[in-house]
């Protein structure tokens, strides 16, 4: 492989062919390890597995922290979007069961859990932040 590095530098383009081959190849197998990693995480979390589910919202918030780092759009919606989550946060939830299914397109689709309990207070507040968000979006 070292051999193809410095044959690409000199210009030959066989070599530098080759690596993209390799480089491509490793890319679609990490992808596709980091793919079932991600799907035995939601299997142990539909199950119970309370770490898994913890490890899921971790990756879900880095993700969206990466995206806030690299687009200020995010970053804005984020920051937004923090008085609605304070509000969830402070829901009560009634234990519920969580199904997963696969949909035509091969995507995991998760159904049901637990189940918020809303006062009536809290929906309002709720609707308020919703439509206080979407009209800033929509103008």
């Amino acid at each position: 492989m070292l051999d193809n590095v410095t044959e690409c530098l000199d210009g030959e383009g066989d070599a530098c062919e080759e690596l993209d081959e390799f480089f491509q190849s490793y890319e679609e197998q990490a992808s596709e390890e980091y793919e079932e990693y991600i799907d035995d995480l939601v299997e142990e979390c539909e199950n119970g597995d309370g770490n898994s589910c913890n490890e899921l919202e971790d990756i879900i918030n880095e993700y969206l922290n990466d995206f806030a780092d690299e687009d200020a759009d995010v970053e804005e919606i984020m920051g937004e979007l923090s008085d609605i989550e304070q509000l969830f946060m402070n829901f009560e939830y009634a234990e519920g069961t969580t199904e997963s299914s696969v949909n035509d397109a091969g995507l995991t689709v998760l159904e049901g859990g637990d189940r918020p309990i809303i006062s009536e207070q809290q929906f309002n507040e709720l609707k308020s932040l919703v439509a206080e968000l979407r009209n800033s979006i929509t103008g």
